[in-house]
């Protein structure tokens, strides 16, 4: 349906159970994305007007007038592409992970989460964006950043709530969506404003730490 600027809605019958990622690529004036309630691999919640892939809680495909279910965990490869109604991102607590082009070409530039320990993204996340402020809602606890299986620069981020633990066991792999990525290196400064931290536990699988 690539470039197909003049449609409204679309339907996705039972029958469809592979969606392939950007299939709406450059449908700008969609305003409504539904599924048959028994398509067994994908689900579009009441006036959501959204699509998501059941089984690893991934948004898949989203519109000018999608409103973001509980729920959801992952956005989806150019899940938001070309959707220019709204440049403020409020997400349903618990996203938090991000995939390739998530918001290529959209007019989302703040997006706010919350409810969530860390954050995932894949390396090309925000390209092609117009994303400059990822704010964190919640005002207590601590929020880790990995990035393909790297511990992020700042990934307990300055402005963010500031951490408080004293004591922290880096995993060896982190989920992101369906994908699991093994956590092999510490970006700079990661652990920047931790004043608290007095214990570290750094796993096997990490084999570099850049300086800072």
């Amino acid at each position: 349906f690539d470039g197909c600027k003049g449609m409204r809605s679309i339907y996705i019958p039972a029958s469809v159970t592979s969606l392939a990622d950007n299939f709406l690529g450059d449908c700008r004036n969609l305003t409504s994305l539904t599924v048959a309630a028994d398509n067994p691999v994908y689900n579009s919640p009441a006036n959501s007007n959204a699509i998501i892939k059941t089984g690893n809680k991934t948004l898949v495909a989203a519109c000018n007038s999608t409103i973001l279910p509980e729920g959801i965990e992952t956005i989806g490869s150019y899940a938001f592409a070309y959707c220019d109604a709204f440049e403020t991102l409020d997400l349903p607590d618990g996203v938090w992970s991000f995939y390739d082009y998530a918001f290529a070409y959209s007019s989302v530039k703040l997006i706010a989460a919350g409810g969530i320990s860390q954050i995932g993204f894949s390396m090309g996340a925000f390209n092609c964006s117009k994303v400059e402020v990822f704010y964190l809602r919640q005002t207590e606890g601590t929020l880790s950043m990995f990035c393909n299986g790297k511990m992020w620069k700042y990934a307990f981020a300055p402005g963010w709530p500031t951490p408080t633990f004293s004591t922290y066991v880096i995993p060896e792999q982190v989920g992101i969506g369906d994908k699991v990525y093994v956590v092999s290196s510490l970006g700079s400064s990661a652990f920047y404003n931790c004043t608290e931290l007095t214990e570290l536990t750094i796993p096997a699988s990490i084999t570099a730490i850049e300086k800072g």
